[in-house]
Formats: C-alpha cells, sequence, structure tokens
C-alpha cells in the first residue's frame, strides 16, 4: 500500500483536490452565491418598502389626485344604458347631426358590442354611409371630435365626385365610429 502511494502520490493528490473540490468547495461557493441573491433581493424590497413607507403622505396624495384625474376622465365616456336604448338614442342623435350639417345618411349599422372589462368600458362601433359636401363631412368630424363625448374615427373612406364649376364636389363614403359607454355601477 505504501509503495501504491509513493507510486501513485501525484496522481492521488490530485484526485484528492478533486474530490475536495466536487463535495466540499462548489456546494459552499453556490451556497455562496445563492444566499447572496436571496440577500440581493431581500435587500431591494427593503429598500422600496423603506421608501413606500417615508414617502406614503406623498403617495397618498399621488394617488388622491390620480382619483380626481380618473373621475374627469369618466366624463368623456357614456353613461351607461341598455346596450338598445344607449344604441337607439346614439343613432338618433347621429342622425340629427349628419341632417344639421346638411349630409345625408344613406345606412347606418351597429356592430356587435365588445366588453373592455381591464377599463370598466364596453365598446360600441357603428358603420355610417353618407353622402354630402366636402366642406360639410369635414365641419361634422369636427364636431364629432369637439363634442364632450370620446368618438373615435376607426375609419373615415370618402370618394370625391366630379367638380362642378368653383363648387366642391359632392363626396360619398362610409365612416366607423367607436363610442365607449361606462359599465353599469
Amino acid at each position: 500500500m505504501q509503495q501504491v502511494i509513493k507510486q501513485y502520490g501525484l496522481l492521488l493528490s490530485v484526485l484528492v483536490f478533486l474530490l475536495l473540490l466536487k463535495f466540499i468547495i462548489v456546494p459552499v461557493y453556490e451556497w455562496q452565491q445563492q444566499t447572496q441573491a436571496t440577500n440581493a433581493l431581500l435587500s431591494h424590497r427593503l429598500h422600496k418598502s423603506t421608501f413606500a413607507l417615508n414617502n406614503r403622505t406623498e403617495i397618498a396624495v399621488q394617488v388622491q389626485e390620480m382619483q380626481k384625474q380618473l373621475s374627469s376622465a369618466g366624463n368623456l365616456f357614456f353613461d351607461y344604458k341598455d346596450e338598445n336604448v344607449f344604441q337607439l338614442n346614439q343613432q338618433q342623435w347621429l342622425e340629427q347631426q349628419f341632417e344639421r350639417h346638411d349630409i345625408s345618411v344613406s345606412n347606418i349599422g351597429w356592430q356587435t358590442a365588445v366588453p373592455l372589462a381591464s377599463l370598466g368600458l364596453i365598446q360600441h362601433e357603428v358603420l355610417v354611409s353618407f353622402k354630402g359636401n366636402a366642406f360639410d363631412i369635414q365641419r361634422v368630424q369636427v364636431f364629432f371630435e369637439s363634442q364632450g363625448k370620446w368618438i373615435e374615427f376607426v375609419d373615415f373612406n370618402y370618394r370625391f365626385g366630379k367638380r362642378r364649376g368653383d363648387k366642391l364636389s359632392d363626396i360619398s363614403g362610409r365612416m366607423s365610429l367607436r363610442l365607449y359607454m361606462q359599465v353599469q355601477k
């Protein structure tokens, strides 16, 4: 045995070193790395918590400001009504506005309402086919964009007719509008 140790001493010392490395040094190193990562994560959480606690009055003020902004943003959306009642009222209102701006409407069609649960809204889309003077079409578009409730123009396609003298040509086209109604509270 002594002779084997003397003959393979260098190889046995390398083997002992590799065994120490594999079973003692590497696990201790991995444990240190894992502990350091856990400590860094806990330190980051502690820093965030301390920051939140130190600034809780400032955060409360900001929350109140955000709630005010959200309540004023709520004025941009239509109040909840039954779907049929809402669509009938809005269709009558749209027809009145087009008529008021001297635009003839040939078709109004409602798409399926889409609930936007994350926003607390219901999206109603209406397709309107129309014919009128180019100036009047622009006036009604500006009116829709400037009135109190948010009306989104999704599509606005139109064709110009032949120009007659120094008058603007007639336009026939189609627009797709989205109206947003708040979910029933």
